[in-house]
């Protein structure tokens, strides 16, 4: 009996004076987030990157490609890309200005008739149905944004792995949103590289978002390459006085004036053209003018005419097609049509300056 009622004494003295036991929760995932949040936060500070970046669509053109890309942190890039009927295209950003480079099958593909006159052209597109590298991939930025969705989805709270080397350095790799993200071992836990991670980032002018499957590599050039890289922004800059704009809509209007055959087996084809464009830096366009006569007897021939227009002015264009001389009697008909792709009237300058400040501090 005494030792029950001394056992409930204890229990009551316990209860009265506040007993209690205490355990310090470590957690294990705590280092993690740390160390990558320390290295992404110091690439915010670069004044350069370099990414491979994987798209699923550039404007109407949806097939994948890689885009090699260097971003600086005054929000201009510069990138190159490869597809299957386009080698060496280009694509650059300048503030809100988006401009692509490539082949006549590009551009074809992209759904744009007569994209023979767009071959190897500097051409303004819809960032919208692109994307602005510029300001998605400014290192400020997308460190911003690649630490945000870390935090959004959990990535980082796994406990570190053990090192492996990367690139030929100790490093932790942790699987984070489809990739891996690299972090030295060594302090001061430099940021090594980022892998195959897919990241939605939202433009943050136009707040659309896009996803882009991202390495993020960060190796800094060294000199040779800063040199060459120089060199071809220099190169971009004197190409861009009179880029098209395919940002802009162009009205054409067409009146046949005439159409004639003669008996040199030419026929030609005389339109007047009047073109209305709508834009804020552009006044005028190249209007293409393509004819084609057909005949059961002679075959088919085309003839193709440009001639840069200036908004509401109207001209005439011509164009010819040559048969091959047959005689006899020959029963011939005639189609056109035409296009036209607005001029933009563009700061090439301001272009030039906005690399040239990159370049030095990259530099």
């Amino acid at each position: 009996m005494r030792k029950f009622l001394g056992a409930s004494l204890c229990a009551a003295v316990l209860v009265l004076t506040g007993c209690t036991t205490s355990a310090k929760f470590v957690d294990p995932t705590a280092p993690t987030r740390d160390m990558f949040g320390a290295a992404i936060e110091d690439v915010a500070d670069l004044d350069m990157l370099r990414y491979n970046v994987g798209v699923t669509a550039l404007g109407n053109n949806v097939t994948s490609r890689t885009i090699e890309f260097v971003a600086f942190s005054n929000g201009t890039s510069y990138g190159t890309f490869t597809t299957k009927k386009a080698d060496d295209s280009q694509i650059i950003s300048h503030g809100e200005d988006v401009f692509a480079r490539s082949t006549t099958s590009f551009w074809n593909d992209a759904g744009f008739p007569s994209g023979g006159k767009l071959k190897n052209k500097w051409v303004k597109v819809d960032p919208e149905s692109w994307f602005n590298p510029g300001a998605l991939l400014a290192p400020a930025y997308v460190a911003e944004t690649l630490l945000e969705q870390f935090q959004e989805t959990d990535a980082l709270r796994v406990q570190l792995p053990a090192p492996a080397m990367f690139n030929g350095v100790s490093a932790y790799s942790i699987p984070t949103l489809g990739g891996h993200t690299h972090v030295a071992a060594e302090k001061p836990h430099e940021l090594l590289g980022v892998e195959g991670v897919e990241l939605s980032i939202a433009d943050p002018q136009t707040r659309i978002r896009t996803t882009l499957r991202l390495d993020l590599l960060m190796t800094p050039p060294d000199a040779e390459e800063l040199t060459e890289l120089g060199e071809k922004l220099q190169e971009v800059s004197n190409d861009m006085e009179t880029p098209f704009d395919l940002t802009s809509t162009v009205d054409v209007k067409t009146d046949q004036k005439s159409y004639d055959c003669h008996s040199s087996f030419t026929c030609t084809f005389v339109v007047e053209v009047e073109v209305h464009v709508y834009g804020d830096r552009s006044d005028r366009a190249l209007v293409v003018f393509e004819a084609t006569s057909e005949s059961s007897t002679l075959g088919e021939e085309t003839c193709v005419a440009t001639k840069t227009v200036k908004t509401t002015k109207k001209v005439d264009m011509t164009c010819t097609v040559q048969f091959p001389v047959i005689p006899g009697s020959h029963e011939i008909q005639g189609l056109w049509t035409s296009n036209a792709f607005a001029i933009l009237d563009y700061d090439a300058d301001a272009l030039s300056t906005a690399f040239e400040e990159a370049m030095t501090a990259a530099g």
